[in-house]
């Protein structure tokens, strides 16, 4: 007997990541923009973040190794750098804070007019701050309305 292979889509992915978080905020938009070029603009993390991040004002790889990149990012009211451990795959990110303080996912997918379906979530993946859900939310409602003005612009 042989067992089927079961893969998920980046966006399923993703919604799978935030449901272990109730904390995590989730936005999803769709992009009149080629999955290919979207992908490669958000996944330029030096020249993307820093743009499209309401939290943020710099981002600075330090390391790739494959899927793998360990970057710095500067956050609008955190006096250091914070370093960042990130996989990426076509079509799925996951970052994570060192010490697992925090939790970026995006997921992209190609629609069937050429467009791209993409959805952000972030989350705190510590038990017990669910409270801390609105924020998040409207932080990353703040950063997909970013997205779109550099992406479709």
């Amino acid at each position: 007997m042989t067992w089927p292979d079961v893969a998920l889509d980046p966006i399923t992915r993703l919604r799978a990541v935030a449901a272990r978080y109730p904390s995590a905020g989730i936005c999803e938009t769709v992009l009149d923009v080629p999955f290919a070029d979207t992908w490669a603009w958000v996944t330029d993390f030096e020249h993307s973040v820093p743009r499209f991040d309401s939290q943020l004002t710099r981002a600075k790889i330090t390391r790739r190794d494959g899927d793998h990149v360990k970057m710095l990012v500067w956050a609008k009211h955190v006096p250091v750098p914070l370093p960042i451990d990130a996989c990426v795959e076509p079509g799925f990110c996951l970052m994570r804070g060192r010490a697992r303080t925090y939790l970026v996912v995006m997921a992209a997918v190609p629609t069937v007019d050429g467009g791209t379906r993409f959805v952000h979530c972030e989350a705190m993946p510590w038990p017990g701050l669910s409270f801390l859900r609105p924020i998040i939310q409207r932080i990353v409602e703040a950063d997909i309305r970013g997205l779109r003005r550099m992406v479709c612009t």
